[in-house]
């Protein structure tokens, strides 16, 4: 009996000494058909992230009603594939034995909120599946010259929402004959801190003139890219794939200036899944497939 006692005293003062030194960590994990930096996009978070050499990211998000803990987010692109594995913990600091021991008593909120959480996360990025593709990375050209632009600075996923408040404004200023699809300059990109700067634009005749005001302004633009991928889906989900080709080129930044053209026009309608941008680049290292190879 005092030999079973020592064993219950032992294992007790383990569990309460691992309660009260060790972080307490309760995990969820799942798989997205997505790069890694879309779930970051998704979430929205200010959280900046760590990225390894393999393209895996983790980052640590604060939830406001998690009273006092932390979930710690593990995405990891899964090799040959346009999938990642996902893992989230919800992690209690050290020393915080209340939260710890409350975490198992059915009036603790954290889990249930931990887990509609992930739960909430899946079904989004699962829904994305049928709303947008991602293409292959292709041999192309694509030549500017001169064009009308304004330059902004936004979040990455408020880039959209910029452009069609001002597309109308810029698109006023060219000629019905000449008008084209618009484009973006993309000169800076930090996924990180979920900023960019980019110039918007539409090709203009030789012969324009404006009063360069308001931000506008006409530039010789002398850019000549050599390759390109494809994005279909809602333009305002085109981050996604920039965060693809990230991925596909194995770098932790894609080498800016880079150009974004949409290919289809929303304000003529259609299912958004149908609608292509392409995004113009160059690196010398990036793996290319020729689409027209039998």
């Amino acid at each position: 009996m005092k030999k079973l006692l020592r064993i219950v005293i032992i294992c007790a003062a383990i569990i309460l000494g691992y309660l009260i030194l060790f972080p307490f960590a309760f995990q969820y994990k799942f798989k997205i058909n997505h790069p890694p930096l879309a779930l970051h996009l998704v979430l929205n978070t200010e959280n900046k992230y760590n990225m390894d050499d393999l393209g895996a990211i983790r980052f640590v998000q604060k939830v406001d009603t998690i009273s006092n803990g932390l979930i710690e987010w593990h995405i990891t692109p899964i090799k040959n594939s346009k999938s990642s594995s996902v893992s989230s913990r919800l992690i209690y600091k050290r020393y915080d034995f209340k939260s710890k021991l409350k975490f198992w008593f059915s009036s603790n909120s954290d889990f249930e909120v931990f887990k509609t959480l992930n739960i909430q996360i899946k079904e989004k990025m699962r829904s994305k599946n049928n709303e947008i593709s991602y293409g292959v990375i292709q041999n192309d050209s694509l030549s500017i010259n001169q064009c009308l632009c304004k330059s902004f600075a936004s979040k990455i996923t408020e880039k959209a929402n910029v452009m069609n408040k001002n597309i109308d404004l810029i698109a006023n200023y060219i000629p019905n004959e000449y008008k084209s699809a618009p484009f973006l300059i993309v000169k800076e990109l930090n996924f990180k801190t979920n900023h960019i700067k980019f110039d918007f634009c539409f090709s203009a005749p030789k012969h324009i003139k404006i009063e360069e005001s308001d931000g506008y302004f006409i530039t010789d633009y002398k850019g000549f890219y050599k390759k390109s991928i494809d994005f279909k889906g809602n333009y305002n989900d085109s981050h996604f794939g920039w965060a693809f080709l990230m991925n596909l080129l194995n770098e932790k930044k894609i080498p800016t200036p880079f150009v974004e053209t949409y290919i289809d026009n929303p304000f003529m309608g259609g299912d958004d899944k149908n609608w292509t941008s392409k995004v113009y680049f160059n690196n010398d290292t990036a793996k290319t497939i020729d689409l027209n190879h039998k």
